[in-house]
């Protein structure tokens, strides 16, 4: 399907990841093969390593020909990687808004990036970390936010809670949002209702609504269980807009371009990489573990005003070893703001 690809790249579509990488505890050189093949412009990640060993993450996005966006403080177990050489268009004045909801306040936050190598030309294999170039910075621009999670309240399970947060990245109008469920069921309930009405509301306090709106992450549940159905009140399943071709599902916007690819990347070579396999319309897309996937933990759920070009769950060598989550990768755009310049 190397045509879809490029179409899509034509009409300046953004690629997104979401993947939880497991601290960085597994594979980290695999980690980097996984970002290098996806070639993806924003990677939404789950499980970053923090505290002393923080300085990983920085490493292996190098590595990749990306830059860390977003981490740390109220964002807690996600993060963003950003393409180094991610074009800002236009003077977009950026916002932070502070680790807490839904109160807001205003400062400024200049994403920080690079023009290192991306894709099947970036540096992979065993001597990546070693070898990856320090980036400079570019003028890219975007609106920030992390939102801490409560961590009191009843709970299901005896063990310790972790502290959670939600990191929230918007580039040119399309805002993702970047979860990391609780395993226990009870905080994993109140954390997703937090969060629906997040998005229903504007992850900017804004108004602006869920129209626009991408969520990502491990929502460490199935498809049938609370979170999935709770998050689904205000976005769509990503692989069910995809199977249905409809870029906007509202009734007589549907987008007419017919069945989209849903699938899975399997091992290509660099010339083919990013192609999707197509899958049968009632596969899961099932992402853990990774190793042997029986389960779909992790999704993307988008806003009706995000058109689905392509979705797939990354099933490779490299993905099944260097974590317990396989990523998913979409190509995602809207009418009216292109992130990625032909």
């Amino acid at each position: 399907m190397t045509g879809d690809v490029s179409a899509a790249r034509e009409t300046e579509a953004l690629r997104l990841l979401t993947y939880n990488v497991k601290h960085l505890a597994l594979d980290r050189d695999g980690v980097v093969t996984v970002l290098g093949d996806a070639d993806a412009d924003v990677v939404a990640v789950q499980e970053p390593p923090r505290g002393i060993f923080r300085y990983r993450l920085h490493q292996v996005a190098r590595a990749a020909g990306l830059r860390v966006a977003l981490r740390g403080r109220g964002a807690r177990t996600t993060a963003f990687l950003v393409r180094a050489d991610l074009a800002a268009s236009g003077s977009l004045r950026a916002r932070s808004l502070p680790d807490s909801f839904p109160s807001a306040q205003a400062s400024d936050r200049v994403l920080p990036g690079a023009t290192a190598p991306t894709g099947p030309s970036a540096p992979v294999g065993p001597n990546a970390l070693a070898a990856a170039p320090r980036p400079s910075r570019p003028p890219d621009v975007v609106r920030t936010r992390r939102v801490r999670l409560p961590f009191r309240g009843p709970r299901s399970r005896r063990a310790r809670p972790i502290l959670r947060g939600v990191a929230i990245l918007e580039l040119h109008g399309l805002t993702i949002v970047n979860v990391h469920l609780s395993l226990d069921t009870a905080e994993r309930a109140r954390h997703v209702e937090i969060v629906r009405r997040l998005v229903d509301s504007g992850p900017f306090d804004d108004g602006a609504g869920p129209g626009r709106v991408v969520l990502v992450g491990d929502l460490n549940e199935t498809p049938t269980d609370v979170s999935w159905r709770t998050l689904r009140t205000v976005l769509d399943d990503a692989f069910d807009r995809a199977r249905s071709g409809a870029g906007d599902p509202r009734p007589g916007q549907a987008s007419g371009r017919g069945s989209e690819p849903v699938g899975t990347v399997k091992d290509v070579s660099p010339e083919r990489t990013g192609d999707l396999d197509p899958v049968d319309a009632g596969a899961q897309p099932l992402t853990f573990p990774a190793h042997e996937p029986r389960l779909r933990l992790d999704g993307i759920l988008v806003g009706h005003e995000v058109e689905v070009h392509e979705v797939a769950v990354v099933d490779t060598r490299a993905a099944r070893r260097a974590s317990d989550h396989l990523p998913v990768l979409a190509v995602l755009a809207t009418r009216s703001a292109p992130w990625r310049t032909p």
